[in-house]
């Protein structure tokens, strides 16, 4: 009973002190995700400087988006626009990252990235591009993202092929309706 008390004394004490650790250099951590089978990997999405993993629960990071960053030749198109990150949970070597309006993939766990879905923008391009894809991977393997046009899309393959399952119905507001109904 003592070591119970003693482990769980320690266990809030040591929840209440945080230390700094990850990619630094200003700015903020968009998402992180932590690996489905590895608890020591975990990436993390960074506004301004690209995707990171640590494969020591944190303690160490490196950047693994330098084919992306190459690939969006304006970098301005990669900062900050609702991006996001998915981890195949049956093959995780299969990762896929969502970011300016394309789906790019990675099928060596990050060392590599492809564009899958969309176009890079041009060079000079500098307007603000299209959101990022909401994505989940599925027990299958299925990838299935909502793009900012909201198409809802389906790929079997690794993201070699994409299937447009719908489009959702969006009612557009008009000027006299509010956006959110009062009762």
């Amino acid at each position: 009973m003592k070591i119970l008390l003693a482990l769980i004394a320690s266990s809030a004490l040591a929840a209440e002190i945080w230390s700094p650790f990850g990619p630094g250099g200003g700015g903020w951590i968009e998402d992180v995700v932590a690996h489905p089978t590895n608890p020591k990997e975990v990436w993390a999405m960074t506004d301004l400087s690209g995707l990171f993993r640590s494969q020591d629960a944190g303690v160490t990071w490196r950047k693994m988006s330098a084919d992306v960053e190459r690939g969006v030749v304006a970098r301005k198109q990669i900062t900050s626009h609702n991006r996001q990150f998915a981890i195949d949970p049956v093959d995780s070597k299969h990762l896929y990252w969502g970011v300016c309006g394309m789906i790019w993939a990675s099928h060596d766990g990050g060392v590599t990235w492809q564009a899958v879905f969309g176009t890079a923008p041009k060079v000079g391009d500098d307007k603000t591009p299209h959101l990022g894809h909401a994505m989940a991977v599925s027990k299958k393997g299925e990838v299935i993202a909502l793009g900012h046009d909201s198409v809802l899309r389906l790929s079997r393959d690794h993201g070699a092929t994409w299937t447009e399952l719908s489009k959702p119905p969006v009612a557009k507001n008009s000027a006299g309706l509010s956006a959110f109904p009062r009762r």
